[in-house]
């Protein structure tokens, strides 16, 4: 079924974004004092590591579906995105990674609809 395909191909994309975010904060732990100053430094690490708590939410959510509540990749998306939402909020957590998952789960979404 293409919900399940959506599903495991997201699920691979937000890995990716985990994995970027742990990249960037490689990168701010490496920098030296002439790059950043160090509490510039601990800033970007807290947003980044909120940022990497929020795809950590999302990997459980995409967990927990049972596509055979959803006719569409439409219908699927939309309640994602809402449940997404409501967890980032419920953990007090920053909007920004909603931002970066929406794109994904839109991106993912095209892709499914255009190979149908």
């Amino acid at each position: 079924m293409d919900l399940d395909r959506f599903l495991k191909i997201l699920a691979i994309e937000v890995e990716h974004l985990g994995e970027h975010i742990r990249l960037m904060m490689k990168a701010y732990d490496d920098e030296t004092a002439d790059d950043v100053t160090d509490r510039v430094r601990q800033e970007n690490l807290v947003v980044l590591a909120k940022e990497k708590s929020g795809f950590k939410h999302l990997v459980k959510l995409l967990g927990s579906i049972d596509v055979t509540a959803y006719e569409t990749v439409d219908q699927l998306t939309e309640d994602l995105k809402q449940a997404f939402a409501a967890k980032l909020d419920e953990a007090g957590l920053a909007r920004a990674a909603y931002l970066f998952a929406e794109r994904k789960i839109e991106k993912v979404a095209r892709y499914i609809k255009n190979s149908m």
